[in-house]
């Protein structure tokens, strides 16, 4: 079980990581600072993600065998949800 809620975390983060080094890309910093915000952005945009996840998992987990497919699915959804509301308001003009 572990194993499947550290995937799930790893799936929220990398899905969340373009939008916030998007994000970040606009700071006049070096290049480890912009990456370091990026990832700290990308943890916390991916929470809502994180737990619609764990969620998921664990409904799954009771329902039948498995269940990460389920969760990924999921996490990625609402990551790609959170991201396009953080972008909107910067692409929109």
């Amino acid at each position: 079980m572990l194993k499947r809620l550290l995937l799930v975390l790893l799936t929220a983060v990398l899905a969340s990581l373009p939008a916030s080094l998007f994000l970040a890309a606009g700071i006049s910093a070096p290049a480890w600072y912009i990456l370091l915000v990026g990832v700290a952005q990308a943890v916390g945009m991916g929470l809502p993600a994180l737990a619609v996840g764990v969620v998921v998992l664990i409904a799954r987990r009771d329902a039948e065998k498995g269940g990460i497919r389920a969760a990924i699915v999921a996490v990625v959804l609402v990551s790609i949800f959170t991201s396009q509301a953080a972008l909107y308001p910067l692409l929109r003009g």
